[in-house]
């Protein structure tokens, strides 16, 4: 078992090892790729560190084997720098960084300098209350981000972070299964941990190579000035005439910015509307109107188009968002919704 689990750990060096330089490299969002850069570096220097438990003499250490396990505390704050660099991006200033690396650090030269286990085991409650209180932050965040896509962009391909909530499950997972190595070490749960680290991470890099940074997003959620008095929606009329199959086909892209400036308004009176008139969102709202008219050619019998070309047609930027927007709102797909209306036409 031990071979399996040596192997394992070479096997997350090198994965980490190249995850950090292909997000280094890559020229696409560069700030986040940075950090990202950083944190795969950071845990590929965490499993090179492991290679000295290896060594006998550190094996038969505690002292040892309890520092380098101390320094592993470290990775849960940098999991949450990731985190931050993705969600909030204005938010991860070097006081932060440096304010939630600090007791780790701390707690690690304290051990060094005493050598006393109760400040390892206070380490380790304090990255579990600190993993806890970041999970819960971290979910909520996911909400109000993917809230702040909706209300403001019409695609969300490559920029809608869903997938998230399922990476932080395997978090969770790797992190208790850290935990319990930590106090009950051994061949197999070592190779757990790896197994479970490789998994997570490369669902993560997967992600993230596919990620688009909407850098913008945090100031689309301050409200633009308004007048004093009630807005009367003048708009409105424009609207229903704007949302033409042709300009929706055209502008796949569409975002609330810059439909209210064709509409001549602003975005916090058009999201007004919408969200309190219309009781829905810009997302919704917009692939709604795709969605009519997408009805229309799967409804037409003389209609060839595939279905590849009806999404293309009505403005939707990828197939899968036109399956998964139509079946939201039909609960059946595309395809299936096409033969409901030949067997009705017969």
């Amino acid at each position: 078992m031990e071979n399996l689990t040596y192997f394992a750990n070479g096997a997350a060096c090198m994965l980490f090892m190249l995850a950090s330089l292909h997000f280094r490299r890559k020229p696409q969002n560069k700030t986040f790729n940075l950090v990202l850069y950083y944190v795969l570096l950071f845990w590929a220097i965490l499993f090179w560190k492991d290679i000295l438990l290896m060594l006998p003499a550190i094996r038969q250490s505690e002292y040892a084997e309890t520092l380098l396990m101390s320094i592993d505390m470290w990775a849960v704050a940098a999991c949450a720098f990731y985190l931050m660099a993705l969600l909030r991006p204005l938010a991860l200033t070097r006081k932060f960084v440096i304010s939630n690396l600090l007791p780790y650090i701390l707690f690690t030269v304290f051990y060094i300098i005493t050598g006393n286990y109760r400040i390892f085991v206070a380490n380790t409650v304090y990255a579990i209350m600190y993993g806890i209180v970041a999970l819960f932050y971290f979910v909520r965040e996911i909400k109000r981000y993917n809230r702040l896509l909706q209300n403001n962009y019409s695609n969300l391909d490559y920029i809608n972070v869903r997938w998230l909530k399922q990476a932080l499950g395997l978090l969770v997972c790797c992190l208790v299964v850290w935990i319990y190595n930590c106090f009950f070490p051994s061949p197999p749960v070592d190779f757990a941990y790896y197994t479970t680290s490789i998994v997570l991470w490369s669902v993560i890099c997967y992600y993230s190579d596919r990620q688009e940074i909407v850098s913008e997003l945090e100031e689309v959620n301050r409200p633009e000035e308004t007048d004093n008095l009630k807005s009367n929606y003048v708009f409105v009329p424009l609207l229903q005439k704007l949302l033409t199959p042709e300009f929706l086909s055209d502008n796949p892209q569409l975002t609330v910015k810059e439909l209210a400036s064709l509409l001549g308004t602003n975005r916090t009176y058009l999201s007004e509307y919408l969200n309190n008139e219309l009781n829905t969102n810009f997302f919704d709202f917009i692939n709604s109107y795709r969605l009519q008219q997408a009805e229309v050619f799967l409804s037409d019998s003389n209609c060839r188009y595939t279905l590849e070309e009806i999404a293309e047609k009505t403005g939707f930027n990828s197939i899968s968002t036109f399956r998964r927007a139509f079946y939201k709102k039909h609960n059946c797909t595309p395809s299936q919704f096409k033969k409901l209306q030949s067997k009705s036409f017969f």
